[in-house]
């Protein structure tokens, strides 16, 4: 079994009646899914799921200054929502088994989240005195074990 989607679209808010519309701030322009899953013998399933999709937009730093008050940097932003991370990829995939009886049935699964580690930028950061940007990444493999009965 198997199936794949794709998204083309483009989010916008308006704040107010007067005001211009602006990018949201999770816009995704393009967005594509497929889907696997394939059964194997004595009931066991293997299956695997593949994310592509545009960066969301962020606000960028252009330039900085040292606030002498408050002995910080602080940061000069251009225009709002002017920039998009980089595009991500992600691949989970999973394996469960089942079990029948006469009255009941139990499956368990294991499930691996960013299967591949794949560093994707979830947000846009930027180091202390806002020279450099440094994108925070999403999580590395996260492995998910669950078991369930029915009857």
């Amino acid at each position: 079994t198997a199936w794949a989607s794709t998204t083309i679209s483009r989010s916008t808010r308006q704040k107010r009646p007067d005001q211009e519309s602006v990018l949201f701030t999770y816009d995704q322009p393009v967005v594509f899914t497929a889907v696997a899953s394939q059964a194997l013998p004595r009931n066991w399933r293997m299956g695997s799921r593949a994310r592509l999709g545009s960066g969301i937009p962020y606000t960028p730093v252009v330039n900085r200054f040292f606030d002498l008050g408050e002995r910080q940097y602080q940061p000069v932003y251009g225009d709002s929502d002017g920039n998009r991370l980089p595009m991500f990829v992600s691949i989970d995939v999973r394996i469960d088994k089942s079990w029948e009886w006469d009255t009941w049935g139990l499956s368990a699964y294991l499930d691996l989240q960013n299967a591949t580690n794949a560093q994707n930028a979830e947000l846009m950061s930027w180091n202390v005195d806002y020279s450099e940007e440094d994108p925070v990444s999403q999580t590395p493999i996260v492995p998910a074990f669950g078991v369930k009965g029915e009857w």
